[in-house]
Protein backbone atom coordinates (compact mmCIF):
# COMPACT_ATOMS: atom_id res chain seq x y z
CA UNK A 1 0.00 0.00 0.00
CA UNK A 2 1.27 3.56 -0.99
CA UNK A 3 2.15 5.97 1.30
CA UNK A 4 -1.18 8.43 2.12
CA UNK A 5 -1.23 11.84 0.16
CA UNK A 6 -0.98 14.30 3.69
CA UNK A 7 -3.24 16.44 2.21
CA UNK A 8 -6.58 15.19 1.77
CA UNK A 9 -10.15 16.57 0.87
CA UNK A 10 -12.67 15.24 3.39
CA UNK A 11 -14.69 13.40 1.25
CA UNK A 12 -12.27 10.94 0.09
CA UNK A 13 -11.21 9.75 3.18
CA UNK A 14 -14.38 9.11 4.43
CA UNK A 15 -14.71 7.04 1.26
CA UNK A 16 -11.97 5.54 2.35
CA UNK A 17 -13.23 4.94 5.66
CA UNK A 18 -16.51 3.42 4.21
CA UNK A 19 -14.21 0.52 2.05
CA UNK A 20 -12.08 -0.24 5.51
CA UNK A 21 -9.07 1.40 4.50
CA UNK A 22 -8.87 3.31 8.01
CA UNK A 23 -9.82 1.03 11.17
CA UNK A 24 -9.34 1.45 14.57
CA UNK A 25 -6.81 -0.04 16.68
CA UNK A 26 -7.91 -1.67 19.86
CA UNK A 27 -6.01 0.39 22.26
CA UNK A 28 -8.45 3.02 21.15
CA UNK A 29 -10.99 4.47 23.50
CA UNK A 30 -15.12 4.23 22.50
CA UNK A 31 -16.26 7.21 20.50
CA UNK A 32 -17.61 9.71 23.24
CA UNK A 33 -18.31 12.86 20.95
CA UNK A 34 -22.60 13.96 21.40
CA UNK A 35 -24.41 15.55 18.48
CA UNK A 36 -23.66 19.35 19.76
CA UNK A 37 -19.76 18.52 19.31
CA UNK A 38 -20.30 17.07 15.57
CA UNK A 39 -22.18 19.97 14.34
CA UNK A 40 -19.45 22.25 15.26
CA UNK A 41 -16.67 20.12 13.78
CA UNK A 42 -18.81 20.47 10.33
CA UNK A 43 -19.52 24.03 10.81
CA UNK A 44 -15.86 24.57 11.60
CA UNK A 45 -15.15 23.03 8.43
CA UNK A 46 -17.20 24.91 6.48
CA UNK A 47 -15.86 28.35 8.07
CA UNK A 48 -12.07 26.44 7.21
CA UNK A 49 -11.18 26.85 10.73
CA UNK A 50 -8.13 23.95 11.05
CA UNK A 51 -9.47 20.79 12.67
CA UNK A 52 -6.41 18.93 13.30
CA UNK A 53 -3.85 16.30 11.94
CA UNK A 54 -5.24 12.70 11.85
CA UNK A 55 -2.22 10.30 12.58
CA UNK A 56 -2.09 6.91 10.87
CA UNK A 57 -0.09 4.53 11.13
CA UNK A 58 0.38 1.11 8.63
CA UNK A 59 1.65 -2.22 10.53
CA UNK A 60 4.47 -3.99 8.90
CA UNK A 61 2.81 -7.28 7.88
CA UNK A 62 4.26 -9.79 10.13
CA UNK A 63 2.16 -7.68 12.63
CA UNK A 64 -1.20 -7.22 10.99
CA UNK A 65 -2.71 -10.44 12.09
CA UNK A 66 -1.52 -9.82 15.54
CA UNK A 67 -2.92 -7.15 16.45
CA UNK A 68 -6.74 -6.37 17.12
CA UNK A 69 -8.91 -4.12 15.27
CA UNK A 70 -12.70 -2.32 15.10
CA UNK A 71 -14.23 -0.50 12.12
CA UNK A 72 -15.73 3.15 12.29
CA UNK A 73 -19.36 2.59 13.37
CA UNK A 74 -21.91 3.80 10.70
CA UNK A 75 -24.70 3.68 12.82
CA UNK A 76 -23.95 5.22 15.97
CA UNK A 77 -25.76 4.26 19.28
CA UNK A 78 -24.96 5.73 22.63
CA UNK A 79 -26.68 2.90 24.93
CA UNK A 80 -24.24 0.35 23.30
CA UNK A 81 -21.25 -0.86 24.54
CA UNK A 82 -19.21 -0.83 21.32
CA UNK A 83 -16.10 -2.02 23.02
CA UNK A 84 -17.45 -5.28 24.74
CA UNK A 85 -17.88 -6.54 20.89
CA UNK A 86 -15.21 -8.46 20.33
CA UNK A 87 -12.46 -7.28 18.07
CA UNK A 88 -10.93 -9.13 15.19
CA UNK A 89 -7.23 -9.70 13.62
CA UNK A 90 -6.31 -6.45 10.67
CA UNK A 91 -6.75 -9.55 7.87
CA UNK A 92 -6.53 -7.08 5.39
CA UNK A 93 -3.62 -3.90 4.70
CA UNK A 94 -5.97 -1.05 6.82
CA UNK A 95 -4.22 2.03 7.89
CA UNK A 96 -4.64 2.50 12.02
CA UNK A 97 -5.92 5.81 13.30
CA UNK A 98 -4.16 6.22 16.49
CA UNK A 99 -5.15 10.39 16.71
CA UNK A 100 -8.63 11.85 15.65
CA UNK A 101 -10.68 9.11 16.04
CA UNK A 102 -13.40 11.78 17.40
CA UNK A 103 -13.73 13.72 14.37
CA UNK A 104 -12.80 10.92 12.09
CA UNK A 105 -15.72 9.12 13.39
CA UNK A 106 -17.79 12.21 13.62
CA UNK A 107 -17.73 12.42 9.98
CA UNK A 108 -18.03 9.60 8.75
CA UNK A 109 -21.36 9.52 10.64
CA UNK A 110 -22.28 12.78 8.81
CA UNK A 111 -22.12 11.36 5.36
CA UNK A 112 -22.61 7.82 5.82
CA UNK A 113 -24.28 7.24 8.73
CA UNK A 114 -26.86 7.97 12.13
CA UNK A 115 -25.99 8.77 15.69
CA UNK A 116 -28.69 7.59 18.02
CA UNK A 117 -31.57 7.27 14.77
CA UNK A 118 -30.61 10.85 13.55
CA UNK A 119 -29.19 11.77 10.62
CA UNK A 120 -27.16 14.95 10.53
CA UNK A 121 -28.66 17.69 7.87
CA UNK A 122 -27.61 21.37 6.56
CA UNK A 123 -30.11 23.81 6.45
CA UNK A 124 -29.56 24.81 2.47
CA UNK A 125 -30.92 28.12 2.62
CA UNK A 126 -28.62 29.11 5.94
CA UNK A 127 -28.00 32.74 6.14
CA UNK A 128 -24.43 33.03 8.44
CA UNK A 129 -25.35 35.82 11.50
CA UNK A 130 -22.28 37.99 13.32
CA UNK A 131 -24.28 36.78 16.59
CA UNK A 132 -21.78 34.98 18.83
CA UNK A 133 -24.65 32.00 19.53
CA UNK A 134 -25.46 31.20 16.38
CA UNK A 135 -25.65 27.44 15.68
CA UNK A 136 -24.55 27.22 12.41
CA UNK A 137 -26.55 25.30 9.85
CA UNK A 138 -25.83 21.52 11.08
CA UNK A 139 -28.43 19.68 13.01
CA UNK A 140 -29.04 16.42 13.37
CA UNK A 141 -33.00 15.25 12.78
CA UNK A 142 -34.88 12.09 12.57
CA UNK A 143 -35.60 11.15 8.60
CA UNK A 144 -39.36 11.53 9.20
CA UNK A 145 -39.10 15.22 10.96
CA UNK A 146 -36.03 16.27 8.06
CA UNK A 147 -38.58 14.55 5.26
CA UNK A 148 -40.92 17.60 5.85
CA UNK A 149 -38.69 20.49 5.91
CA UNK A 150 -37.68 21.38 1.88
CA UNK A 151 -34.61 23.47 3.87
CA UNK A 152 -32.80 20.25 5.64
CA UNK A 153 -30.48 18.66 3.38
CA UNK A 154 -28.16 15.02 3.72
CA UNK A 155 -24.69 15.96 3.49
CA UNK A 156 -24.77 13.25 0.90
CA UNK A 157 -27.12 14.58 -1.34
CA UNK A 158 -25.48 17.62 -1.80
CA UNK A 159 -22.09 16.15 -2.27
CA UNK A 160 -23.35 14.34 -5.25
CA UNK A 161 -24.05 17.65 -6.82
CA UNK A 162 -22.21 18.91 -9.64
CA UNK A 163 -21.94 21.94 -12.30
CA UNK A 164 -25.00 19.40 -14.45
CA UNK A 165 -27.45 19.40 -11.60
CA UNK A 166 -26.43 22.43 -9.19
CA UNK A 167 -28.53 24.97 -10.59
CA UNK A 168 -31.89 22.56 -10.91
CA UNK A 169 -31.83 21.27 -7.31
CA UNK A 170 -31.10 25.08 -6.46
CA UNK A 171 -34.27 26.53 -8.21
CA UNK A 172 -36.32 23.62 -7.35
CA UNK A 173 -35.94 23.98 -3.75
CA UNK A 174 -36.31 27.70 -3.44
CA UNK A 175 -39.24 27.42 -5.46
CA UNK A 176 -40.73 24.83 -2.59
CA UNK A 177 -39.51 26.82 0.04
CA UNK A 178 -41.38 30.23 -1.13
CA UNK A 179 -44.38 28.14 -2.55
CA UNK A 180 -46.58 29.72 0.46
CA UNK A 181 -45.85 33.36 -0.06
CA UNK A 182 -49.18 34.76 -1.75
CA UNK A 183 -47.87 38.24 -3.11
CA UNK A 184 -46.65 37.47 -6.66
CA UNK A 185 -44.26 40.86 -6.96
CA UNK A 186 -42.65 38.96 -2.97
CA UNK A 187 -42.47 35.58 -4.39
CA UNK A 188 -40.31 36.94 -6.80
CA UNK A 189 -38.15 38.88 -4.97
CA UNK A 190 -38.08 35.73 -2.62
CA UNK A 191 -37.57 33.44 -4.90
CA UNK A 192 -34.46 35.40 -6.50
CA UNK A 193 -33.04 36.10 -2.94
CA UNK A 194 -33.34 31.93 -1.77
CA UNK A 195 -32.03 30.92 -5.12
CA UNK A 196 -28.98 32.87 -4.71
CA UNK A 197 -27.80 31.87 -1.16
CA UNK A 198 -28.88 28.29 -1.50
CA UNK A 199 -26.38 28.25 -4.52
CA UNK A 200 -23.50 29.98 -2.35
CA UNK A 201 -23.94 27.65 0.38
CA UNK A 202 -23.69 24.73 -1.90
CA UNK A 203 -20.94 25.96 -3.99
CA UNK A 204 -19.00 26.56 -0.33
CA UNK A 205 -20.16 23.03 1.32
CA UNK A 206 -18.75 21.33 -2.29
CA UNK A 207 -15.44 23.28 -1.42
CA UNK A 208 -15.17 22.59 1.83
CA UNK A 209 -15.77 18.89 2.12
CA UNK A 210 -14.97 17.72 -1.43
CA UNK A 211 -12.63 19.96 -3.31
CA UNK A 212 -10.40 21.99 -0.94
CA UNK A 213 -7.73 19.26 1.02
CA UNK A 214 -9.09 20.44 4.35
CA UNK A 215 -7.75 17.40 6.07
CA UNK A 216 -4.23 16.27 7.16
CA UNK A 217 -2.87 12.92 7.52
CA UNK A 218 -0.16 12.54 9.35
CA UNK A 219 1.56 8.81 8.42
CA UNK A 220 3.57 7.48 11.58
CA UNK A 221 6.98 5.95 10.08
CA UNK A 222 6.62 2.39 8.84
CA UNK A 223 9.85 1.09 10.46
CA UNK A 224 8.33 1.68 14.30
CA UNK A 225 7.74 -1.24 16.34
CA UNK A 226 4.34 -1.72 18.28
CA UNK A 227 5.49 -0.58 21.68
CA UNK A 228 7.23 2.67 19.71
CA UNK A 229 3.40 3.20 18.20
CA UNK A 230 2.03 2.99 21.79
CA UNK A 231 4.15 5.04 22.96
CA UNK A 232 3.43 7.76 20.38
CA UNK A 233 -0.07 6.78 20.87
CA UNK A 234 0.30 7.53 24.53
CA UNK A 235 2.05 11.03 23.85
CA UNK A 236 -0.81 12.25 21.28
CA UNK A 237 -3.76 11.30 23.09
CA UNK A 238 -2.13 13.67 26.38
CA UNK A 239 -4.04 16.41 24.68
CA UNK A 240 -7.18 16.99 23.24
CA UNK A 241 -9.91 14.56 24.91
CA UNK A 242 -7.61 13.65 27.77
CA UNK A 243 -6.72 9.81 28.64
CA UNK A 244 -6.25 9.65 31.74
CA UNK A 245 -3.45 7.38 32.95
CA UNK A 246 -5.85 4.24 33.98
CA UNK A 247 -6.87 4.69 30.28
CA UNK A 248 -3.49 4.73 29.09
CA UNK A 249 -2.63 1.72 31.22
CA UNK A 250 -5.79 -0.58 29.36
CA UNK A 251 -3.99 0.91 26.34
CA UNK A 252 -1.27 -0.80 27.47
CA UNK A 253 -3.01 -3.76 28.49
CA UNK A 254 -5.19 -4.47 25.72
CA UNK A 255 -1.75 -4.01 23.93
CA UNK A 256 -0.03 -6.81 25.38
CA UNK A 257 -3.06 -9.21 26.41
CA UNK A 258 -5.41 -8.85 23.18
CA UNK A 259 -8.33 -10.36 25.58
CA UNK A 260 -8.26 -8.16 28.14
CA UNK A 261 -11.04 -6.13 27.27
CA UNK A 262 -13.24 -8.92 26.57
CA UNK A 263 -12.00 -10.37 30.22
CA UNK A 264 -12.58 -6.90 32.23
CA UNK A 265 -16.49 -6.43 30.55
CA UNK A 266 -17.61 -9.21 31.74
CA UNK A 267 -15.84 -9.31 34.93
CA UNK A 268 -17.71 -6.25 35.09
CA UNK A 269 -20.47 -7.02 34.02
CA UNK A 270 -21.45 -9.85 36.48
CA UNK A 271 -19.55 -7.81 39.48
CA UNK A 272 -22.43 -4.55 38.76
CA UNK A 273 -25.12 -6.85 38.24
CA UNK A 274 -27.40 -4.76 35.84
CA UNK A 275 -26.49 -1.49 37.58
CA UNK A 276 -26.80 -2.57 41.33
CA UNK A 277 -23.01 -1.90 41.86
CA UNK A 278 -20.60 0.53 39.84
CA UNK A 279 -17.19 -0.84 39.52
CA UNK A 280 -14.92 0.23 36.93
CA UNK A 281 -12.31 -0.56 35.29
CA UNK A 282 -9.96 1.97 37.19
CA UNK A 283 -10.91 -0.21 39.92
CA UNK A 284 -9.88 -3.42 38.59
CA UNK A 285 -6.33 -2.01 37.06
CA UNK A 286 -5.48 -0.50 40.63
CA UNK A 287 -6.66 -4.16 42.44
CA UNK A 288 -4.46 -5.77 39.97
CA UNK A 289 -1.44 -3.56 40.65
CA UNK A 290 -1.75 -3.74 44.33
CA UNK A 291 -2.43 -7.41 43.82
CA UNK A 292 0.16 -8.24 41.96
CA UNK A 293 2.81 -5.89 44.11
CA UNK A 294 2.92 -3.89 41.13
CA UNK A 295 1.83 -0.45 43.85
CA UNK A 296 -1.60 1.13 43.90
CA UNK A 297 -0.39 4.49 41.51
CA UNK A 298 -0.76 4.69 38.03
CA UNK A 299 1.79 4.63 35.85
CA UNK A 300 2.21 3.13 32.62
CA UNK A 301 5.66 2.56 32.82
CA UNK A 302 4.91 -0.67 35.02
CA UNK A 303 3.02 -2.41 31.97
CA UNK A 304 6.48 -2.69 30.45
CA UNK A 305 6.97 -5.16 33.06
CA UNK A 306 6.84 -8.20 31.04
CA UNK A 307 6.57 -10.77 34.90
CA UNK A 308 3.69 -8.73 36.02
CA UNK A 309 2.16 -8.74 32.57
CA UNK A 310 2.67 -12.79 32.54
CA UNK A 311 1.03 -12.98 35.73
CA UNK A 312 -1.48 -10.88 35.12
CA UNK A 313 -2.30 -12.78 32.42
CA UNK A 314 -1.97 -16.13 34.25
CA UNK A 315 -4.09 -15.37 37.58
CA UNK A 316 -6.76 -13.08 36.23
CA UNK A 317 -8.99 -15.44 36.19
CA UNK A 318 -8.51 -16.40 39.89
CA UNK A 319 -8.65 -12.40 40.83
CA UNK A 320 -12.23 -12.18 38.98
CA UNK A 321 -13.48 -15.39 41.14
CA UNK A 322 -12.15 -13.61 44.64
CA UNK A 323 -14.24 -10.48 43.14
CA UNK A 324 -17.47 -12.18 42.13
CA UNK A 325 -17.47 -13.79 45.79
CA UNK A 326 -15.82 -10.65 47.72
CA UNK A 327 -19.43 -9.21 45.99
CA UNK A 328 -21.83 -12.36 47.14
CA UNK A 329 -20.19 -11.74 50.44
CA UNK A 330 -21.05 -7.77 50.66
CA UNK A 331 -24.18 -8.32 49.84
CA UNK A 332 -25.16 -11.75 51.83
CA UNK A 333 -22.97 -10.70 55.05
CA UNK A 334 -21.38 -6.98 54.99
CA UNK A 335 -25.45 -6.00 53.84
CA UNK A 336 -24.21 -3.72 51.24
CA UNK A 337 -26.24 -4.20 48.40
CA UNK A 338 -25.77 -1.32 46.37
CA UNK A 339 -23.23 1.05 44.84
CA UNK A 340 -25.24 3.72 47.41
CA UNK A 341 -23.72 2.66 50.50
CA UNK A 342 -19.87 1.35 49.45
CA UNK A 343 -18.70 4.17 50.54
CA UNK A 344 -14.87 3.26 48.87
CA UNK A 345 -14.43 1.01 46.35
CA UNK A 346 -10.72 1.09 47.33
CA UNK A 347 -11.66 -0.76 51.15
CA UNK A 348 -12.58 -3.45 49.04
CA UNK A 349 -8.93 -3.97 48.11
CA UNK A 350 -7.17 -5.22 50.87
CA UNK A 351 -10.02 -7.93 51.39
CA UNK A 352 -9.39 -8.96 47.80
CA UNK A 353 -5.77 -9.01 48.36
CA UNK A 354 -5.89 -11.42 51.51
CA UNK A 355 -8.53 -13.52 49.14
CA UNK A 356 -6.37 -14.12 46.97
CA UNK A 357 -2.86 -14.45 49.02
CA UNK A 358 -4.07 -16.93 51.55
CA UNK A 359 -5.85 -18.70 49.10
CA UNK A 360 -8.94 -18.17 50.04
CA UNK A 361 -11.09 -17.42 46.69
CA UNK A 362 -14.63 -18.38 47.42
CA UNK A 363 -17.06 -16.38 50.29
CA UNK A 364 -15.06 -15.40 53.13
CA UNK A 365 -16.52 -17.69 56.22
CA UNK A 366 -16.26 -17.71 60.41
CA UNK A 367 -13.72 -15.47 61.88
CA UNK A 368 -12.00 -14.65 58.43
CA UNK A 369 -15.57 -12.67 57.74
CA UNK A 370 -16.61 -11.46 61.12
CA UNK A 371 -13.19 -9.52 61.23
CA UNK A 372 -13.08 -8.41 57.61
CA UNK A 373 -16.90 -7.13 58.55
CA UNK A 374 -14.65 -4.81 60.99
CA UNK A 375 -12.20 -3.75 58.98
CA UNK A 376 -14.50 -2.67 56.35
CA UNK A 377 -17.30 -0.86 58.62
CA UNK A 378 -13.89 1.13 60.19
CA UNK A 379 -12.76 2.30 57.28
CA UNK A 380 -16.08 3.60 56.17
CA UNK A 381 -16.44 5.50 59.47
CA UNK A 382 -12.86 6.77 59.35
CA UNK A 383 -13.16 7.48 55.77
CA UNK A 384 -10.03 5.77 55.57
CA UNK A 385 -9.46 6.27 51.98
CA UNK A 386 -10.39 9.28 51.53
CA UNK A 387 -7.13 10.97 50.99
CA UNK A 388 -3.93 9.43 50.29
CA UNK A 389 -5.44 6.24 49.11
CA UNK A 390 -2.74 4.65 46.99
CA UNK A 391 -0.41 5.30 49.74
CA UNK A 392 -3.18 3.28 52.10
CA UNK A 393 -3.17 0.53 50.15
CA UNK A 394 -0.05 0.22 50.17
CA UNK A 395 0.60 0.46 53.60
CA UNK A 396 -1.95 -2.24 54.51
CA UNK A 397 -0.65 -4.87 51.53
CA UNK A 398 2.83 -4.32 52.88
CA UNK A 399 1.15 -5.09 56.49
CA UNK A 400 -0.99 -7.59 55.34
CA UNK A 401 1.83 -9.42 53.61
CA UNK A 402 4.00 -9.06 56.53
CA UNK A 403 0.79 -10.84 58.76
CA UNK A 404 0.83 -13.73 56.04
CA UNK A 405 4.14 -14.89 56.13
CA UNK A 406 4.25 -15.19 59.69
CA UNK A 407 0.81 -17.22 59.78
CA UNK A 408 -1.81 -17.50 57.04
CA UNK A 409 -4.56 -18.09 59.14
CA UNK A 410 -7.11 -15.31 59.28
CA UNK A 411 -7.15 -11.69 58.13
CA UNK A 412 -5.13 -9.80 60.20
CA UNK A 413 -7.52 -7.45 61.46
CA UNK A 414 -5.08 -6.18 64.65
CA UNK A 415 -2.63 -4.99 62.44
CA UNK A 416 -5.36 -3.19 60.17
CA UNK A 417 -6.32 -1.66 63.36
CA UNK A 418 -3.07 -0.38 64.43
CA UNK A 419 -2.93 1.26 61.13
CA UNK A 420 -6.00 2.62 61.30
CA UNK A 421 -5.23 4.77 64.50
CA UNK A 422 -2.08 5.69 63.40
CA UNK A 423 -3.30 6.43 60.11
CA UNK A 424 -6.30 8.59 61.31
CA UNK A 425 -5.81 9.49 64.76
CA UNK A 426 -7.88 7.20 66.15
CA UNK A 427 -7.90 6.54 69.90
CA UNK A 428 -7.29 2.82 70.94
CA UNK A 429 -10.87 2.78 72.74
CA UNK A 430 -12.89 3.90 70.03
CA UNK A 431 -10.95 1.31 67.17
CA UNK A 432 -11.46 -1.23 70.20
CA UNK A 433 -14.75 -0.76 70.45
CA UNK A 434 -16.11 -0.26 66.48
CA UNK A 435 -14.13 -3.79 65.87
CA UNK A 436 -15.82 -5.51 68.82
CA UNK A 437 -18.32 -8.43 67.48
CA UNK A 438 -20.82 -6.83 66.74
CA UNK A 439 -19.99 -3.27 64.34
Amino acid sequence: MPNVNPNQRIYDVLKDVERGVYRLPNIQRGFEWEKDRICKLLDSVLHEYPIGAIMIWLPPEALQHDIQTRPFIKDFDPNQDYLSTPAHPSHQESYLVLDGQQRLQSLYLAFFGTYDGRRVYFQIDYTPSPAADDDGPFDLRHPSEANNNPALVHPAELIALDYRTKSAFAENRAATLCADISDPALQAEQLSTRRAQIMQNIDRFIESFNMRPALLIQEVGRRHSYDQVLEIFQRVNSGGMTLSKSDLMFCTLKLKIHDMEERFSDTLRELNQAGRYNFTRDFLIKASLVIFEQGAQYEVNKLKNDAFIAKLRESFDDLSHCLRHLVTWLETTARITNARFLRSDNALIPILDYMYHAGKYDKPEGADSRYLLQYLYMAFLTRLFSRGGDRTLDQLRKGINQALQVGPGQFPNRVVREHICRRMNVTWELAEHNFSDDP
